[in-house]
């Protein structure tokens, strides 16, 4: 018999909806969904199937065709209902793929909020939609020599920078990921952190070492004390700036500035974009953009009534 093909009329138009897939975590051919998020241009890897399993256990899927879309689908259930909440470490889920239109992101948002009670997830930064509110996200593209890229910087952070050098800093690219967690845990963050948050961060950084695609950047004074460091994954174009801690003394010395400055003179003039995934923190917010970032958002999808 003749294949029909449902149409759908929405306000963008006309298309056909029989291509898309919902697909139970054991259904999904991680092979084609990896290929498909690489092949993503946005270089983000936070849909990843080896960062999903730790960051999601369980996820499923929306697929179009034959994986040349797709969208990950962080499902947790609460008497037996599903619904859906933006896993620890994902800055940004949301489609991925090739030829990714309107119509396609009108199709996932009607879809999943009919079928999930309680929906909380962001969307990455080529998921606009009208529906859609933007939340802060700023990068820098390391394209020009780092002297060009450094006569963006504000005044106040070129005067925070002369101040750290005033210091005699040691910097180390040894991976001291548990260094790292544990001056997180004496920051002030550390109080405002979800339960169970940071074990999933944690083996999201081991799990990305092991993989090769991150490494740690740490700042040390000349005694050796610690002062600050940051975890960067690395992607086709971006390196993000994933996780960073700062002890009381590399705050005094303003040393987050010394170490992002040495990140963006170390890759200055390549084709990467520093990424620094954030942030809806007015005060962050700002200390990022005085490195001369350029927003990027992304999109937030939320629904808490049946």
């Amino acid at each position: 018999m003749e294949k029909v093909e449902r149409n759908v009329v929405s306000f963008f138009g006309t298309y056909q909806q029989d291509h898309m897939k919902h697909l139970r975590h054991d259904e999904i051919d991680l092979k084609k969904w990896d290929a498909c998020v690489l092949s993503d241009p946005s270089g983000l890897p936070y849909a990843l199937s080896w960062f999903l399993e730790i960051a999601s256990p369980g996820w499923e899927g929306l697929v179009w065709g034959d994986y040349e879309v797709v969208m990950p689908l962080p499902v947790k259930y609460k008497w037996k209902l599903p619904y859906l909440v933006q896993p620890a470490g994902c800055q940004q889920l949301g489609l991925f793929g090739k030829g990714i239109t309107l119509e396609i992101i009108d199709e996932a948002i009607r879809w999943i909020k009919k079928h999930y009670i309680y929906i909380h997830i962001y969307l990455n930064y080529h998921n606009a939609h009208p529906s859609l509110k933007g939340r802060k996200n700023l990068i820098l593209p390391l394209d020009e020599k780092y002297d060009t890229l450094y006569s963006f910087y504000h005044t106040n952070l070129k005067r925070n920078l002369k101040k750290s050098m005033n210091f005699e800093n040691r910097v180390t690219e040894t991976f001291i990921w548990d260094t790292l967690l544990h001056y997180f845990k004496q920051s002030p963050h550390f109080k405002e952190t979800p339960r169970g948050w940071l074990d999933v961060i944690e083996k999201l950084g081991y799990e990305a070492f092991n993989r090769q695609v991150a490494k740690t950047v740490g700042l040390f004074s000349e005694k050796g004390e610690f002062l600050a460091c940051a975890n960067l994954l690395f992607t086709k174009n971006r390196i993000i700036f994933w996780f960073s801690a700062t002890s009381a003394e590399g705050r005094n010395r303003s040393s987050m500035h010394y170490l992002i400055d040495y990140l963006i003179r170390k890759y200055a003039g390549s084709s990467m974009i520093f990424d620094f995934e954030g942030s809806e923190n007015p005060t962050l917010a700002r200390f990022y953009s005085s490195f001369g970032a350029i927003e990027q958002n992304y999109f937030s999808l939320k629904k808490f009534l049946i």
